[in-house]
């Protein structure tokens, strides 16, 4: 999946150009945040899926699948219907080139509600391969519609069509992955008993993903606010290349969350475990931030053309700046998964003083890059710090 985002971003960059390639981006972003209550729901069904399979409590499993999937149906319709009115702002505030482009967000973040339902059951369960396929899946069809779109002349709408495409086709096919693990289908009256502690632990988990997405995200929304002509492709052709760093470490979370979740329920250790994904995200993360320090211009040349090559000098900070948001993101889900909540207010502050320091400093896109950095290294102390804590805080 992570190298059908690359080939994704990589075609696109070249197919759209540098301006309409930053308005992709920024509906891209805008989603990435409307997700966040999705991202929430991910982390904790995977969180009490993992905890009950730990147990051997798999019929809490149906229930909680049976009252997720209608709680998402009543509020998802009243979200989608909200956006769909706000549709004309976001355009406004994104530069977008055309109103349809604003009404295709919601439809893709309804979409998104379910799949990301499905996904997390599968990943609660340890199904990886599955869950791999499904990414797959989701990358292929992405991709063979984006260039079929804009080839025919759709540009921005059909290249962001085609990620709509792809949920939907993706969704489809979970759907026959799920039987014989859960009853699919909607009840009203569902129940689950353990909704205290679920919504309990929705809170800590909806600020630590609203705030690591907004880390991974504002800065290109803010970007294209302030820079809404060329300046902004070239940032999110920036974002992309650093990006790279997030997306080949962002497996080992997927993996690491579901299994130290599990051990915790148990009672069992996990400290190797976190070591282990410490070590392959600092080894990843600095091998790629290394590559874009030593051959910028090569990576710029491939991946995006000579169109882009005004973004050389910046490449190998942003990196460093990704690199540093990676390692935070494992330990913020880590404290999650042992059910530490503390940290998440943490990861809030991060998030606010990178806002805040947007909107000081935005006179150059070098200055947002320096700023994202600066506020992501003092969140990662900030968690480093806090972790000799964990094992004995309450909450």
């Amino acid at each position: 999946m992570s190298f059908g985002n690359y080939l994704y971003h990589f075609l696109m960059g070249r197919m759209l150009g540098v301006a309409l390639y930053g308005a992709l981006e920024s509906i891209i972003s805008a989603l990435y945040i409307l997700s966040v209550p999705t991202l929430t729901m991910t982390l904790v069904i995977v969180k009490f899926v993992s905890s009950h399979k730990g147990k051997g409590e798999h019929e809490l499993v149906q229930s909680l699948y049976s009252f997720a999937a209608s709680k998402l149906l009543f509020y998802g319709a009243i979200v989608l219907g909200v956006l769909v009115i706000a549709s004309p702002l976001i355009q406004s505030f994104l530069h977008l080139p055309s109103l349809s482009l604003a009404f295709l967000l919601p439809v893709s973040f309804f979409i998104n509600l379910f799949y990301f339902l499905n996904k997390s059951i599968l990943q609660g369960l340890s199904s990886f391969f599955k869950f791999s396929v499904l990414n797959f899946t989701e990358a292929i069809v992405k991709i063979l519609f984006a260039v079929s779109l804009v080839y025919l002349g759709f540009r921005v709408e059909g290249a962001y069509g085609a990620i709509v495409l792809s949920i939907a086709v993706a969704l489809f096919v979970s759907y026959f992955y799920l039987k014989g693990v859960v009853k699919i289908g909607l009840n009203r009256k569902a129940k689950y008993v353990h909704t205290g502690d679920l919504l309990k632990f929705a809170l800590p988990t909806f600020i630590t993903s609203l705030a690591l997405t907004s880390l991974f995200t504002i800065d290109v929304i803010l970007a294209r606010h302030f820079f809404p002509g060329v300046e902004s492709g070239f940032y999110s052709a920036l974002s992309i290349l650093g990006k790279i760093v997030y997306f080949a470490v962002s497996p080992i979370v997927l993996v690491l969350f579901p299994m130290i979740s599990e051990h915790h329920a148990r009672g069992e250790s996990y400290q190797r475990l976190l070591v282990l994904g410490i070590v392959f995200t600092f080894l990843i993360s600095g091998f790629i931030t290394l590559v874009y320090f030593l051959t910028p211009s090569f990576m710029v040349l491939t991946l995006f053309g000579d169109k882009y090559l005004a973004i050389t000098n910046m490449l190998g900070i942003f990196a460093v700046f990704v690199a540093l948001l990676s390692l935070a993101g494992l330990l913020a889900n880590f404290y999650l998964s042992i059910h530490k909540t503390t940290p998440s207010y943490i990861v809030a502050a991060g998030a606010i003083l990178q806002i805040i320091f947007i909107f000081i400093y935005h006179k150059t896109l070098s200055e947002i890059i320096w700023v994202s950095l600066i506020a992501t290294f003092l969140l990662l102390i900030s968690l480093l710090l806090y972790y000799p804590r964990a094992k004995n805080a309450k909450n």
